[in-house]
Parts: C-alpha cells; structure tokens; sequence
C-alpha cells in the first residue's frame, strides 16, 4: 500500500526533475543460484537481486508520481554476478555504469571507452580474502583508474571499512587523487558515515575534496546530511535512492537500550534475527518505504537549513549532469 500522507509531503519540497545516482539492474539469470546461507548472511543479496530495468521506472511513477525521473542504473554486485550478462543488460539503460571485472580488466576498460557508458562501479565482493584486509585499491585497481582519469569519468564506491574517514581509507583515497588528479570519486551511502564527526573528520583529511561526492542513498541522519552539505557544499551531494533495496518498507534506525542502527523491516527477511524481529512486533515503529524515510529527513534538513531552491535542483539534478559529462 502507498503511505500518501509520506508522499503528500515529500512531493510539496522535492524538485520536479531528479537524477537518482544509485539503482540497480538485473535479472535472475544474470547472477548463478543464491543458497539459502548466502540469503542469511547478506541484506542486498536477500532483498535485492533481481529489478528489471522497467519495473524500476514503474514503482518510482507510483512512488513519486509527478516527477520526472533521470536515472543511473548499474548491475548488482555480488560474487555471484555474471559480470558480462548484467553489463550487458545494464547498458540497456539511458544512462548505465558498468560493473568492473576484476578477472578480465581489458573487458572493463573497453566498455569504459563507450561514450553512452557514464562511469564504472566497483565492490568488493569480488576479492578473494579476508574480509577485514580488504582496501580500495584491491577492488579499483590501477588499471581502472588510468581508463577513468582519461576518460574524465566517474566510479562509484562503496568504502571497504566504514566510515570513509577511516585511516587508510584517507591514506588510499589521498594516493588515487595524487596519481589521478581528474577522478572523480562518487562515495555511496555518503561514505559510510554514521556520525557528524565521520563527515567532519573526512571533510578535514582528504587532499581533493573537490573530486568527491557524497551519494545519499541509504543515509537517514539528519547530523549527516546537515554536516555533509556544511563541510561539502550542496555542489558535492548526489542524490541516490538505491534501489529496489530501496522500496522495502523499512528504517535505518536505532532504539535506546535494544539496537543501534539497524534495519528494521516490516517484513521478516532470512537474515532478520530473532532478537530484532521480537523488538519490532513489540514496539511496532512508524515504517514506510526506505526511500520515504530518507526523503523525509533529507526534506527537514533542507527547510532546517533553509536550502533554497537552486540549491535543491544542484542536488537532485544538475550535480548529476556535471559529474556525468551530460
């Protein structure tokens, strides 16, 4: 059911024209079986694998009904991803990044020099190790860098140890700007930070802020949002819903004495643990979909800030169109 008191609101602020920075395409086929273990062990895996690129156009018509969206869409990123089919069926789309291969990154670098090809992701699902050793540079690997610094054109990333203000975080990200001072870096989630520190932190230590972007899917704390637009300027947020994972009706939330920043969903989901599911049913939180939430928060902050209109359409859209070389 649509929540319209939600979508009342959000469509008295919001601009008319947007360009969403973070969606996902693909099919079943595109990815091998997911076992039941992985379900458990991974949220993106267990709610979103599968969007077809017009079922992604559809929900957002009846989610935002009135807007006209713009979109960049990627494949979704997991090990079990057949890299060449998703790419494939990603560049079906207006505006598509395709998904680095780390096996084979000649293939990557030649769909990377395809002028309708806006920009490259990467994640580290595909890195063969220990998870707590894992850096940036093992999943954006030189050779995409030296194609994206000639090409001028952007990656998104999901920082490997969050928040982005972590030491090596810094320390890599630093190097990349030194070495490949035309790349433009687009940090998803606003780079994992969960506090007004973290973005204050990363803001002070990164070398070439004016090459990041902060992506906003997923972010729904109002201190980073405001301190993200202080530190940054609204000429560095992207907006970015992240969906479908997005249309799930849920909240990135924390609860005094029993969770702290957890998903909370309205639907049990084969990696909703026990103990999260008893607090849900007991206290039965206000949910919406993710994506109303983090409207909602991003809309106070706004009128908190008193953002004025040209500065809403920077963030909704025209930031898009300059990082993307529209």
């Amino acid at each position: 059911m649509l929540d319209l008191e939600y979508q009342k609101r959000i469509l008295d602020w919001i601009p008319k024209q947007i360009f969403d920075m973070h969606n996902h395409v693909g099919l079943p086929r595109h990815h091998s079986i997911l076992t039941a273990e992985r379900k458990r062990s991974c949220i993106g895996v267990s709610i979103a694998y599968s969007q077809a690129i017009g079922k992604l156009e559809k929900i957002f018509k009846l989610l935002l009904p009135g807007i006209k969206l713009n979109y960049v869409a990627f494949p979704f990123p997991f090990i079990e991803t057949k890299i060449k089919e998703a790419n494939n069926y990603a560049l079906k789309c207006e505006n598509p990044f395709v998904l680095g291969n780390l096996d084979n990154p000649k293939e990557t670098s030649e769909l990377l020099r395809i002028s309708r090809v806006k920009g490259l992701k990467v994640y580290h699902d595909f890195i063969k190790k220990d998870y707590t050793k894992i850096s940036i540079l093992d999943f954006l690997p030189e050779t995409f860098l030296y194609e994206l610094n000639k090409s001028f054109k952007p990656v998104m990333l999901h920082v490997k140890i969050s928040p982005v203000d972590d030491y090596k975080n810094i320390s890599e990200l630093n190097y990349i700007f030194e070495k490949f001072p035309k790349i433009r870096i687009i940090l998803a989630h606003m780079g994992g930070c969960q506090t007004k520190m973290d973005v204050v932190n990363a803001s002070r230590k990164l070398k070439q802020s004016g090459n990041i972007f902060l992506e906003t899917s997923t972010v729904s704390s109002p201190d980073v949002f405001e301190e993200a637009i202080i530190r940054f300027g609204t000429e560095h947020i992207l907006y970015g819903s992240d969906s479908p994972y997005t249309f799930t009706k849920g909240k990135i939330m924390a609860a005094p004495g029993e969770i702290q920043n957890k998903f909370i969903t309205e639907k049990r989901f084969p990696w909703t643990k026990r103990d999260d599911r008893k607090w849900y049913l007991n206290n039965k939180p206000e949910l919406t979909f993710l994506l109303y939430h983090q409207l909602d928060v991003m809309g106070a902050v706004f009128k908190n800030l008193d953002i004025k209109k040209k500065d809403l359409e920077k963030i909704f859209y025209w930031n898009a169109i300059k990082v993307l070389n529209i």
